[in-house]
């Protein structure tokens, strides 16, 4: 008995712990924004993520972007990013302009 609730504690306390930030992208159609989401690694990181890796992984994140849209033929494209973070989690934006 005591093994099975130290087992739902620890499944309870890693759920808690592994839960993801937000990743809004705006200016794009369903299937553009399902392109660039298979290419961008930003999106898989939990809010316990240390902040040296999210701010690596924000910085490579337009080049992810651009190699999305260009698979899917744009080539020109503006893309404005935000990186904001609270004391729960962090939320990266990028609005992009094709």
């Amino acid at each position: 008995m005591f093994f099975q609730k130290l087992t739902f504690c620890l499944l309870w306390f890693g759920c808690i712990s592994a839960s993801h930030a937000q990743v809004m992208i705006t200016g794009v159609d369903q299937a553009t924004l399902d392109n660039v989401l298979a290419f961008l690694r930003l999106d898989d990181e939990p809010c316990d993520a240390p902040d040296w890796r999210i701010r690596r992984l924000f910085v490579g994140a337009e080049d992810e972007i651009r190699e999305a849209l260009e698979v899917v033929g744009y080539y020109d494209v503006v893309i404005e990013q935000r990186l904001e973070r609270n004391e729960e989690c962090w939320l990266a934006s990028f609005d992009i302009t094709l």
